[in-house]
């Protein structure tokens, strides 16, 4: 039967930083939620966070996944779609 951890969602968000912080110095924390597509708004990630997370992976106790791929992937679609339409008027001189 698989183990089930006392777990936290743990991304650069001050708020549950601060409230997750003293599980973490207890170390009441078995495992991570990490939604990696979260940090798209951050030019820097702290050394610390990356530690964080890169020790929870190496003992197999992260959880990962993304909040806003699809919604990304979605747009992306749309708009190589728009892109890869001819403009209104336009007149191939190529005929099949």
């Amino acid at each position: 039967m698989t183990k089930i951890y006392a777990s936290i969602a743990c991304n650069l968000d001050a708020g549950i930083l601060s409230a997750a912080l003293p599980l973490f110095e207890v170390e009441k924390v078995e495992a991570i939620e990490w939604a990696f597509d979260t940090l798209f708004k951050y030019d820097q990630i702290p050394d610390w966070f990356t530690n964080l997370v890169s020790e929870f992976s190496e003992q197999g106790r992260l959880v990962g996944h993304g909040h806003f791929l699809f919604t990304f992937f979605r747009q992306m679609v749309a708009r190589a779609a728009a892109l890869a339409r001819p403009p209104e008027g336009f007149v191939s001189e190529v005929s099949f």
